[in-house]
């Protein structure tokens, strides 16, 4: 994506500053920006499993029920 908008000339804006792929500066910085992005989206998936893994462990994670049964107000799963 980077090289696309470096080859048609477009701009990056963010709430910090405004980036010019064809500047090699800019085009490291996004390029940090990117991969600081992608090891925060790792970890919080990592802690959103970890957190649904200890709720099954309490007995606490509630599903839907698959498509022909129903939930019963005592939490059952009835047919």
């Amino acid at each position: 994506m980077l090289e696309f908008c470096g080859l048609v000339g477009t701009l990056i804006v963010d709430e910090e500053a405004i980036y010019d792929p064809r500047s090699p500066n800019d085009r490291l910085l996004l390029g940090m920006k990117g991969t600081m992005s992608e090891m925060e989206l790792s970890v919080f998936r990592q802690r959103s499993v970890e957190a649904m893994r200890q709720k099954a462990r309490r007995g606490e994670l509630h599903l839907t029920v698959a498509v022909g049964y129903v939930k019963t107000d005592d939490a059952r799963v009835e047919k």
